[in-house]
């Protein structure tokens, strides 16, 4: 739950670094998921994060690629991680795709994700 109270944080954060409604969201609601790339405003960079769970093992696989307006690679990172759940596998991607981010000197994000649940999070 620490990990999903984090990630909320440093969403809003991003949004208001972007000055961007939190309401409206930095990452796409789920009743508009779209398979459909679609790159960031100019300026912008996109944050496509994606994670997997072997419920076996308990490890995780999170990913995260960072995208230009003009669809460039910017940055990447894929790490291995052992977590309790599949929340918190997709909870710890979105943390580290954002401190990525931030570290390479990133101010102007959105993250994009397809996990429901990690949304639902970050909105309430």
């Amino acid at each position: 739950m620490a990990v999903l109270i984090r990630a909320n944080s440093l969403h809003r954060e991003c949004a208001r670094i972007n000055q961007v409604n939190p309401v409206q969201g930095l990452i796409s609601p789920p009743r508009n998921y779209s398979r459909i790339w679609k790159p960031p405003g100019h300026g912008i960079t996109k944050l496509n994060i994606d994670a997997t769970y072997n419920r076996k093992t308990g490890r995780g696989t999170i990913a995260c690629l960072a995208r230009n307006s003009t669809g460039n690679i910017e940055f990447g990172r894929t790490s291995s991680i052992v977590v309790p759940s599949v929340p918190m596998v997709e909870a710890f991607a979105l943390r580290a795709a954002i401190s990525l981010a931030r570290n390479v000197g990133q101010t102007k994000i959105v993250p994009e994700c397809d996990s429901r649940d990690l949304v639902l999070a970050c909105w309430h």
